[in-house]
């Protein structure tokens, strides 16, 4: 949009065949936008070393006139639907990107179709203590710059009940990657 708000300048299609759904749009210090969220499709893998092929939770970095992906990537565990609902997301100033969300528990309690924190993957996690893993847990994910690796994946809540959960738009990071 222009400056005043008032009209569009440049727009651009991202999907699958499947139900694609946009939980976060964050822009980098250079101006370049990064969406994240989930898919029932196959996301496009573009221009990524990391990747957890087959899953239903994408990051994408575009070029700042959308015209092309800089990469697109794809993570959590190969499933049919997507594992998390994604709540935070935050690109720092090194363009590590950075996700939280939650799984099970409520939604498939509620008799909503959802995935679930199992077999998200673990990189540096948190003691058992913290990341007990049921499925029904919260999973925090840091990705390097340029889609490089996995730097972070746990997950984190309580183990057996209902499960854990939040609402989005209730959980933030900071500019250091603290969530909230």
């Amino acid at each position: 949009m222009n400056t005043a708000g008032t009209s569009l300048i440049k727009t651009a299609y991202l999907g699958t065949g499947g139900i694609d759904l946009i939980y976060g749009l964050k822009f980098d210090k250079a101006g370049f936008p990064y969406v994240m969220g989930t898919s029932t499709g196959s996301w496009p893998i573009i221009n990524a070393t990391f990747s957890n092929p087959g899953s239903k939770q994408f990051i994408s970095k575009l070029q700042p006139d959308l015209s092309a992906y800089v990469y697109s990537t794809v993570f959590g565990s190969a499933s049919t639907q997507p594992n998390i609902s994604p709540i935070a997301f935050m690109v720092d100033r090194c363009e590590n990107v950075y996700v939280s969300g939650w799984g099970g528990g409520i939604n498939s309690n509620q008799g909503y179709s959802s995935g679930n924190t199992m077999g998200m993957p673990a990189v540096n996690p948190l003691g058992p203590a913290f990341a007990p893993n049921d499925g029904q847990d919260f999973y925090f994910f840091v990705m390097q710059r340029d889609a490089q690796s996995q730097l972070f994946g746990t997950t984190f809540g309580q183990s057996g009940g209902l499960g854990d959960h939040v609402d989005g738009g209730t959980s933030r990071f900071d500019e250091n990657g603290v969530i909230y």
